[in-house]
């Protein structure tokens, strides 16, 4: 738990950081598009629903039903910004002249803003064991952007080795479309391990209307051991991106000079 904490606590300082670095790097849309991301979805969102679920875990550390259900309205909130952001992101960055690129992140977007919407008005960001529609909605809403970044970083990332053969890439910049895709899908499978531990829970208590503590604690336990290690995995990767360090940059450049890619 301690350890978890920390991770979690470096992950949000990080984003902190990232989203603050991104907003002074520069006035493009990019720039700010990604910035929502983090300050809305890895910083507030992670924020409030540690507050919320860490209850589950230690009685103690509960917060009244209000309470919670306002930090989780912020943490819907914070994520369906941050799903835009990644959207625009996306679609200006990779696909800057591809229309289709743009509509997807249209529908993306209202995909995410209306689940939010509808998981305000249908449940009210009650904390559920099985969630109905508007919490599905959100939380694909939240997931399609991270799983296209991923796609295009590693598509990206392959085109840069290619180049390399030839010359006529940079390794350091090859490099950081592999961190970014690395990234983004240590961020799907958190998303996915939601969906794991509401399945794993319902096979073990037998019910999916009775909040069974003996089976929900071990279950949450487990849940947040996984994304303990994905989020190192995150921490790593996000760190060596937008701060990598001499030494990491030596060691790249040696090992692709030392590779015939």
């Amino acid at each position: 738990m301690a350890f978890g904490g920390l991770v979690t606590l470096c992950n949000l300082v990080l984003s902190l950081a990232v989203g603050l670095r991104l907003l002074r790097a520069g006035r493009g849309l990019p720039e700010r598009a990604l910035a929502a991301y983090f300050l809305g979805s890895a910083f507030l969102s992670t924020a409030c629903q540690g507050v919320v679920y860490g209850g589950l875990i230690d009685p103690s550390m509960a917060v009244p039903e209000a309470a919670s259900r306002l930090l989780l309205g912020l943490a819907i909130l914070g994520m369906a910004v941050g799903a835009v952001g990644v959207l625009v992101f996306t679609a200006v960055t990779f696909r800057p002249r591809e229309r289709w690129a743009r509509n997807a992140a249209a529908l993306g977007s209202a995909l995410a803003v209306g689940g939010f919407a509808a998981e305000a008005g249908l449940e009210g960001f009650a904390v559920v064991l099985v969630p109905g529609l508007g919490h599905w909605l959100a939380w694909a809403g939240r997931t399609l952007p991270m799983v296209w970044v991923a796609a295009e970083s590693f598509n990206y990332w392959a085109l840069q080795r290619r180049r390399l053969r030839l010359g006529l890439a940079d390794p350091l910049v090859a490099d950081r479309f592999l961190l970014w895709g690395v990234w983004s899908a240590a961020g799907v499978a958190m998303l996915f391990a939601d969906v794991v531990a509401r399945v794993l829970y319902a096979l073990l208590a037998g019910t999916t209307t009775e909040m069974v503590m003996e089976v929900l604690r071990p279950v949450v336990i487990g849940t947040m051991a996984v994304t303990m290690v994905l989020g190192v995995v995150s921490a790593t990767t996000l760190f060596l991106t937008f701060f990598p360090t001499a030494r990491y940059r030596r060691w790249v450049e040696r090992r692709i000079s030392a590779s015939p890619v």
